[in-house]
């Protein structure tokens, strides 16, 4: 059911978000016994801070019509995640503050999920050739 959050598809239609120019672009790996997506979800305050197995920093974003309107980026690595069951990723652009920080894309489906973590392992996320995500 991947889905775009809606303020961010609101705020990227006003202008106001540029998905190429991420001050500081992110993905959480998610246990969704733990949380559940609703598109009333704006800010990472929204998803409990036990669901979070773990948090990465996103390399080389990129959005545009050159890519039919895919949100793309390098593979992602996390370093060392807890130990649980990811079902899910979101992708959220890191304001320092999680009131603030708006969330943007919600993942269950299209990678290879669900994946067991496990102690003292790198977990890397290996994205489609043709992109993350079509808005």
């Amino acid at each position: 059911m991947n889905a775009w959050y809606d303020k961010t598809k609101t705020t990227i239609g006003k202008a106001g978000l540029n998905l190429n120019t991420l001050s500081n672009p992110k993905i959480i790996a998610i246990e969704e016994g733990l949380y559940t997506f609703s598109q009333a979800h704006d800010f990472l305050d929204d998803i409990p801070v036990g669901a979070r197995l773990a948090t990465a920093t996103m390399a080389s974003v990129t959005f545009g019509v050159s890519l039919e309107s895919y949100l793309d980026a390098a593979d992602t690595t996390f370093t060392t995640p807890a130990v649980g069951v990811v079902e899910a990723l979101v992708i959220y652009n890191d304001t320092g503050v999680e009131a603030t920080s708006p969330l943007i894309l919600y993942i269950d489906s299209g990678v290879t999920l669900p994946i067991t973590t496990e102690s003292a392992r790198d977990l890397e996320i290996i994205w489609n050739a043709n992109g993350i995500a079509k808005l």
